[in-house]
C-alpha cells in the first residue's frame, strides 16, 4: 500500500521467510534480511538463551536502522509487537535520531509472551488474504494440489492426473472429502491437542464423509506434533502439513470447506488473523473460545465457538453431516460468510492507520538538518562500542 502510494519502503525481518512476489518484485520495496541467532544459543540454558538472543537481536536491528536506511528523509517507522524486546527501545531511539515517527501495530504483550515460553511469573489493522483467496478458481486449486501431491501423496487421486478433490479435467469428485483447515504457528498459543483429540473422535463415529485436514505454518511444537500424528491411525481423516509458497496460501485456503482455528492469545486481546483471512476466503470458522473472539467469530451466524475436543468434533460431525451433496448446516454458514462485508486493506489503512502514522513528507529543512547532526553524533558514540561488543559476542560462537 505505502509502495504503491509513492513511498519507498524498507522491509526489515529475518532471513528464514520469504515473502510473496508482490512484495519481493515492488520496484519501491527494499527487503533488508537480518541475521536469526545462531542455532548454538538454542542449546544453552533458557536463562542464558534469552539475555543472548536479545544481545543480538540489538545489534542486527541497530545495524539495519542506522546504516541500511536513510538517514535523512526516514517519515515513519512501522513497527509489529510482539517482539517487544529488544525491537520496541531500537525503533524508538532511531524515531528519534532520525525525526521520523514510530507507529506500532500492537498484537500483545511482553510479558504474556515471556511468561508463557519461560514459565515466568505472574488499534489493529486486518491483514487480508481475501483478495487473492477470492481470485482462486478451480483450476487454481487443482493445479495447486497437483504440484503439492508431489511431496503429499495423501492428496493425489485414484487415476493420472487427478487429484484427492478434482476429477484430471479439474472438476470437482462428487464423494470429495470435507476439506478442513488450520493455519497454526505450532506455538502453546495454538491448543493443537484439541483438534487432534477432535479429529480422532470424528474418526469413531460412523456415517460421516471422510475428512482432509490440511495444516499450515511453521513453529518450534511442529515436530513433537508431526510425531503425535503419525502415531494416529485414522481411517476416516487424513491429516497433511504442506509446505506452501507464500503466495499459495490464499489457494489453499480458498479450497478449503471449513476453517478452525486454536489462537487462544497469552494477553486475551490478540485477535487471529488467520480468522480474517478464512473469512476473507469466504469460509466458516470454528474457533476456540476465549475473551475477544466473539469480535470476529458470531456463534450460529459465520462459525462456531468451542472449549474442548469433545465440543469441536461435536460440531464437526452436525456440519459434515450430508456433505458434499446435502450439508444443510454447512451451507447455511457459507451462505452468511459470503455476505459479509469487507473493506479493503487499502481503505482500512487510509481511514484507520494512515492520519495517525503522519505520513505527509517533510515541509521544513530543519528536520533534514537535525536528523544530519544526531546522526552523525549517532556514528560517533555507537561505532566504536558496537564493534567492540560485536568482536566479543561472536567471538564465543
Amino acid at each position: 500500500m505505502l509502495a504503491d502510494e509513492g513511498f519507498e519502503v524498507k522491509l526489515i525481518g529475518f532471513y528464514d521467510s520469504i515473502p510473496g512476489e508482490q512484495i519481493t518484485d515492488h520496484p519501491r520495496i527494499q527487503i533488508i534480511g537480518i541475521p536469526p541467532p545462531p542455532d548454538s544459543i538454542d542449546k544453552l540454558p533458557s536463562f542464558i538463551q534469552l539475555p543472548l538472543k536479545l544481545i543480538w537481536n540489538f545489534f542486527t536491528l541497530f545495524w539495519a536502522l542506522g546504516f541500511r536506511t536513510s538517514a535523512f528523509n526516514l517519515r515513519v517507522i512501522l513497527m509489529q509487537n510482539p517482539p517487544a524486546l529488544p525491537t520496541m527501545i531500537v525503533c524508538y531511539l532511531f524515531s528519534l535520531i532520525k525525526c521520523a515517527k514510530l507507529t506500532i501495530d500492537w498484537h500483545n504483550y511482553m510479558y504474556s509472551i515471556l511468561q508463557n515460553k519461560y514459565e515466568l511469573s505472574d488499534d489493529q489493522v486486518s491483514k487480508r488474504t481475501t483478495k487473492k483467496a477470492k481470485e482462486t478458481t478451480l483450476s487454481d486449486i487443482h493445479d495447486l494440489y497437483l504440484r503439492l501431491s508431489e511431496s503429499e501423496s495423501l492428496l493425489k487421486g485414484k487415476t493420472p492426473g487427478s487429484t484427492i478433490l478434482t476429477h484430471s479435467d479439474g472438476s470437482l469428485l462428487s464423494d470429495r472429502p470435507l476439506v478442513l483447515i488450520s493455519s497454526t504457528s505450532w506455538t502453546p498459543d495454538e491448543k493443537f491437542e484439541i483438534l487432534l483429540d477432535a479429529l480422532v473422535k470424528y474418526n469413531q463415529e460412523e456415517g460421516y464423509p471422510r475428512i482432509l485436514m490440511i495444516i499450515t505454518g511453521k513453529g518450534p511444537l511442529k515436530e513433537k506434533y508431526l510425531e503425535d500424528i503419525q502415531k494416529k491411525s485414522m481411517k476416516n481423516v487424513a491429516i497433511v502439513t504442506p509446505w506452501l509458497e507464500a503466495d499459495d496460501y490464499p489457494k489453499i485456503v480458498a479450497s478449503a470447506d471449513l476453517g478452525i482455528s486454536l489462537h487462544t492469545s497469552t494477553s486475551g486481546l490478540d485477535l487471529p488473523m488467520k480468522v480474517v483471512d478464512m473469512f476473507g476466503a469466504r469460509i466458516p470458522v470454528l474457533a476456540l473460545k476465549f475473551n475477544c473472539i466473539h469480535e470476529l467469530v458470531e456463534e450460529n451466524s459465520n462459525g462456531f465457538l468451542f472449549q474442548n475436543s469433545d465440543e469441536l468434533s461435536r460440531q464437526i460431525q452436525d456440519l459434515a453431516r450430508g456433505f458434499p451433496q446435502n450439508s444443510v448446516e454447512l451451507e447455511r454458514l457459507r451462505r452468511n460468510t459470503r455476505e459479509m462485508k469487507f473493506e479493503s486493506w487499502e481503505v482500512m489503512w487510509k481511514r484507520s492507520a494512515a492520519p495517525g502514522a503522519n505520513l505527509r513528507p517533510p515541509d521544513d529543512g530543519f528536520a533534514k538538518l537535525r536528523a544530519t547532526i544526531q546522526f552523525s553524533f549517532l556514528v560517533i558514540i555507537a561505532i566504536v562500542p558496537i564493534h567492540l561488543a560485536m568482536g566479543t559476542f561472536f567471538g564465543i560462537f
